[in-house]
């Protein structure tokens, strides 16, 4: 039986947010991986063909290579703002403060309460 589906009161969403969110934090830094990660490889993949194309000193290679850099830049933009895009439309849809905690660790996983080992006060003490 699906859990999420027997949800139905705020405290039942916080509950399972709390029992989740090394998951979730997980998600989140598999969620930051895609959106930082894969947009400077497409770029520095692209920059590299370019450099590639022009010490070859082919006018034609330098062409297809600056629209292939220009292909991978509007690529690595579109993944940046599509995940950035999701996280603020989840983030104005969600009505309660649960989803708010679960999406807070999954889109930004470096933010506080999403570590995976909690920090003590009293360490060294």
């Amino acid at each position: 039986m699906n859990y999420l589906l027997l949800m139905d009161a705020a405290s039942d969403a916080q509950a399972f947010c709390d029992k989740f969110s090394l998951l979730f934090t997980i998600a989140g830094y598999a969620v930051f991986i895609i959106k930082v990660i894969v947009p400077i490889i497409l770029i520095i993949t692209g920059m590299l063909t370019l450099a590639k194309a022009v010490t070859t000193g082919d006018e034609k290679k330098t062409k297809e290579a600056q629209g292939i850099l220009i292909k991978k830049v509007v690529y690595a933009v579109s993944v940046f703002l599509v995940i950035q895009i999701v996280g603020i439309i989840m983030g104005l849809v969600s009505s309660s403060q649960a989803y708010k905690t679960c999406g807070k660790c999954v889109f930004s996983p470096f933010s506080t309460g999403c570590e995976f080992i909690q920090p003590t006060s009293d360490f060294g003490n």
